[in-house]
């Protein structure tokens, strides 16, 4: 099991991030916050386009990202792993 953020609920507010205890969630497409305050780099992030993905690869599938984004823009990827 893995799980997975919906590009189109996320707002890039950083919280899945900031929770996760593996550090397996990062900003995609090499983007770096560059704002100060949590809300302010949201709106930068949206800005340029900036999204958060999971790595699987370090992914404990604790479930701490789910639990704490605000959007409900993470949930388990039912998808079967090859």
């Amino acid at each position: 099991m893995s799980y997975k953020i919906d590009p189109n609920k996320c707002v890039s507010c950083g919280a899945c991030a900031g929770a996760c205890p593996m550090a397996a969630i990062a900003l995609a497409a090499g983007l770096s916050p560059e704002a100060p305050v949590a809300r302010s780099l949201g709106e930068v992030l949206l800005a340029k386009g900036g999204k958060y993905e999971i790595k699987k690869d370090l992914c404990a599938n604790c479930g701490m990202c789910v639990a704490l984004c605000p959007m409900a823009a993470i949930a388990k990827d039912e998808k079967k792993e090859q």
